[in-house]
């Protein structure tokens, strides 16, 4: 039992990037007004059938979606209703962000941060930052003289001392 649960966690990447290709293409929300066949989802969400095949079954077993075989489509259960867009409970947000690029691709660097002990992050090193001659300066209203002056002049006008 242990040792399942161990090669679980090991593969645990591959099920949150089905998760997250699911939720990157809308795959509930097409389904929400009904079942729909692997055709018809591939083409309202512009992916390849074949593969799209197989990530319906990988997320059916897992228990995402739901196979109505004898119709040769695929439905929403409870599970794959957590990715609809835009509704109260809904994760499809937070499962967008997990298996964005620039969220999950840090985290292969875990073992170089674990080994260095670096204080500078994966996550700092996967997007760069521009160089401080192509930083935006900071706006004039948002330096402290500016702010200064903007509430001596406020309550000159109020007649209050600033």
């Amino acid at each position: 039992m242990e040792a399942f649960r161990m090669v679980a966690m090991a593969f645990g990447n591959v099920v949150a990037q089905a998760v997250y290709v699911a939720a990157k293409l809308g795959l509930a929300d097409l389904l929400e007004t009904g079942p729909k066949s692997v055709e018809e989802l591939a083409r309202a969400s512009g992916a390849h059938a074949p593969s799209l095949a197989r990530l319906l079954r990988a997320l059916t077993s897992l228990d995402v979606f739901v196979e109505e075989e004898t119709k040769g489509c695929y439905a929403l259960n409870p599970l794959g209703a957590t990715l609809l867009s835009g509704r109260p409970g809904s994760v499809r947000d937070a499962v967008l962000m997990a298996g964005d690029p620039i969220f999950n691709r840090p985290c292969g660097e875990m073992t170089h941060a674990v080994v260095s002990g670096r204080r500078c992050s994966a996550f700092s090193r996967a997007r760069p930052r521009p160089a401080r001659s192509q930083a935006p300066a900071p706006s004039p209203e948002r330096t402290p003289p500016a702010r200064v002056a903007a509430r001596q002049s406020a309550a000159a006008r109020r007649g209050a001392p600033g």
